[in-house]
């Protein structure tokens, strides 16, 4: 028996497909990636996966990727050169050129190689014309005479700071100065994500050689840190620090003579 289409069950339908047509609209992202120092490595950019599997060899290290999109995911691979390490990601200031410690570092998932590139802010919607957004973000893409986002993936002969392998859902590092030197000090910073925190810091031999979410280190070159994350929230160990405003749970000044809970900086920290 033949179903009856009503007008109500018909007007659904067109409105659902109108909805649905409507929801396509298009950005244009406009990366460029860059290894610095050159000759120091090779970067390899998608706006697709680079499965694991997949052979380096059989791509080429890519400059510029330009492309209308609908979301703002990109992928970045690297292969350092002999002698170096992969240092991190840093997010050029406008100069086309690196600044280290200017250049805002980026986060990379060590994993997967994904990061949010970012997009243009016109957004090209074709009003439920899929193909005329596609066409408006196309002509105004080779307009573009200027990167959305232009990465530079740094490499170093010193020492480097990552997030433990399996542990790159839970957080992250960054580092005083990404092209550092044997001789130099550099600091390394562990950050959690929500609802996780930071444990400890191990060297390339799986030796602990912290417990604060700051590792400040010699560098030796060649060395890479590891910092460990964990599920859930923690209150931090910390060292008393005489220059460091310290408060009570009450809120009042004070200082970390004691063993106790503290505050610093907004946050509750453990004086053992």
């Amino acid at each position: 028996m033949m179903k009856r289409i009503t007008l109500s069950s018909l007007t659904a339908v067109i409105l659902w497909l109108s909805t649905a047509l409507q929801g396509f609209a298009y950005n244009n992202i406009y990366l460029k990636v860059e290894a610095y120092p050159q000759g120091a490595g090779k970067v390899y950019a998608s706006f697709y996966r680079i499965d694991e599997g997949e052979e380096v060899g059989k791509l080429e290290p890519v400059v510029e990727l330009k492309e209308p999109r609908q979301t703002s995911e990109a992928f970045i691979r690297t292969e350092a050169t002999e002698g170096y390490l992969l240092a991190g990601f840093a997010r050029d200031n406008g100069n086309s050129s690196f600044d280290d410690g200017t250049d805002q570092q980026v986060r990379v998932n060590g994993e997967t190689g994904f990061f949010s590139a970012i997009m243009d802010d016109e957004q090209f919607d074709g009003n439920g014309n899929t193909t005329q957004a596609l066409n408006d973000a196309n002509n105004a893409l080779e307009e573009l005479t200027e990167p959305t986002d232009y990465i530079f993936a740094v490499f170093t002969k010193g020492d480097v700071g990552r997030t433990y392998p399996g542990d790159d859902d839970m957080g992250y590092v960054t580092t005083s100065k990404l092209d550092n030197v044997a001789g130099e000090t550099v600091t390394f910073t562990a950050k959690a994500d929500k609802n996780h925190h930071f444990s400890f810091w191990t060297d390339s031999n799986g030796a602990t050689v912290g417990k604060s979410t700051t590792l400040t280190v010699t560098v030796a070159g060649g060395v890479t840190y590891y910092a460990h994350f964990a599920e859930g929230d923690a209150i931090q160990s910390i060292q008393a620090d005489k220059e460091e405003e310290t408060f009570d749970l009450l809120g009042r000044k004070t200082a970390t003579t004691r063993q106790g809970i503290y505050v610093q900086k907004g946050k509750k920290v453990a004086n053992r």
